[in-house]
C-alpha cells in the first residue's frame, strides 16, 4: 500500500512538467517561428517620407533596367509592435505545480497518519502480548509453589496436611456436639409440648362447632395420646378416634406422668368449651425429658391452655417469662 502510494505521488509530481513540455511543444516558438518582438514606447522610432529628387533620364536603347533596391543606402523599415496574446505556459505551469505540491503534502501527512495508526495498533498489541505472558508466568508460579509431591506433578496433600485436617475436623465436632448436646433435646421437649397443646385446642374447637363431647385420652406408658369424638353433647357413651400424637417414634426421650384431676385419663371438652375435671379447678399433664419438664395445664371453668417450665423449685408460665 505504501509503495503503491508513493508511485502515485511520483507520477502526480511529474504530471506538471510533463504537461509544460507538452504546451510549449505547441506553441510557435517551438516550431521554429520567432516570436515577435515587443518595443517599448521609448524605442519606437517614426521615419519622415523620403523625398524623391527628380535625375536626368538616361536615353537607352532597350527596355530601362530595374534597379534593386540597396539595402545599405536604404533606410530601415521600422518594425511594427505586435502584442502577444499573453504567457499561458508559465500560468499553468505554475498551477500545476502548487495543486501537486498540495496533493504531495496531503499523501504523505496520510501515510505518516497511518503509520503512527500502525504504531499504537502494535504497541497496544505487544502490551496485551506481555500481559498474557505475565499471566501465565504466575499461573505457572502458583502451580510450582503448590504442587503436590506425586509422580505426575499434580496438586495433592501431603501426609502432614492430611493429618492436620483430619485434627481440626475432630475438634470442631466435638465441640459442636458438647454445644448442640443440650439443645436438642430441650427443642424436642418443647415441640411435644408444643404438639400436645395444639390437640387440645383443636378438640375444643371441634366440640363447641360440633356440639358433641371431645376429649383427649392419655397413655402415660406410651407417652402418646388419641383426639377422640364422642356421640352425644353431653355425657357420650361410645367414642371413635379422629387422630393420634405423640409415642416413641414422634416423641424421642420423652416421658409422661403426673395426670392429674383427668376423667379415666383424658380430659373431656364440653359443647360449651369448658373441661370436665375429677374434682379440680384445673388438669395437668407433665412432660419430661433429659433438658427438664414442662407441664400443661386445662383450666376447667373456662377451657383454656397454658404452659409452664420447671424452674428448679417451682413452676413458672412460659408467656411470662418471656414477657
Amino acid at each position: 500500500m505504501k509503495r503503491v502510494l508513493l508511485a502515485a505521488l511520483v507520477v502526480i509530481w511529474l504530471l506538471p512538467s510533463a504537461a509544460s513540455a507538452l504546451v510549449q511543444r505547441l506553441t510557435p516558438a517551438a516550431n521554429g517561428i520567432p516570436e515577435p518582438t515587443r518595443l517599448r514606447p521609448e524605442e519606437r522610432v517614426v521615419l519622415a517620407p523620403a523625398v524623391i529628387r527628380p535625375t536626368a533620364p538616361v536615353p537607352t536603347a532597350g527596355p530601362s533596367p530595374v534597379t534593386a533596391p540597396n539595402p545599405a543606402t536604404s533606410p530601415p523599415t521600422p518594425a511594427e509592435p505586435t502584442q502577444h496574446a499573453g504567457r499561458t505556459v508559465p500560468t499553468l505551469s505554475i498551477i500545476l505545480g502548487v495543486t501537486s505540491l498540495l496533493i504531495l503534502a496531503v499523501g504523505v501527512l496520510a501515510v505518516f497518519l497511518r503509520s503512527g495508526q500502525r504504531k499504537v495498533e502494535q504497541e497496544k498489541a505487544e502490551r496485551e502480548q506481555r500481559r498474557l505472558l505475565e499471566k501465565r508466568e504466575v499461573e505457572r508460579k502458583w502451580r510450582e509453589r503448590h504442587r503436590g509431591s506425586s509422580p505426575g506433578g499434580e496438586a495433592g496433600l501431603t501426609l502432614v496436611e492430611l493429618v492436620i485436617v483430619v485434627a481440626i475436623i475432630g475438634i470442631l465436632s466435638s465441640i459442636g456436639y458438647f454445644a448442640l448436646g443440650g439443645v436438642i433435646p430441650r427443642i424436642r421437649l418443647e415441640n411435644a409440648a408444643g404438639d400436645l397443646m395444639q390437640d387440645l385446642a383443636l378438640a375444643r374447637v371441634k366440640a363447641i362447632s360440633t356440639n358433641r363431647e371431645y376429649r383427649v385420652h392419655l397413655d402415660a406408658e406410651t407417652a402418646s395420646y388419641t383426639v377422640d369424638e364422642g356421640n352425644l353433647s353431653d355425657i357420650s357413651t361410645s367414642w371413635s378416634t379422629k387422630s393420634s400424637g405423640g409415642g416413641p417414634s414422634r416423641w424421642l426421650d420423652i416421658r409422661m406422668y403426673n395426670l392429674e384431676s383427668l376423667v379415666d385419663d383424658a380430659v373431656v371438652f364440653n359443647t360449651d368449651g369448658t373441661a370436665d375435671s375429677g374434682g379440680s379447678d384445673v388438669a395437668r399433664v407433665t412432660l419430661a425429658g433429659s433438658s427438664g419438664e414442662r407441664r400443661v395445664v386445662v383450666e376447667v371453668n373456662t377451657g383454656r391452655l397454658r404452659l409452664e417450665i420447671w424452674t428448679g423449685s417451682t413452676w413458672k408460665d412460659v408467656r411470662k417469662l418471656k414477657e
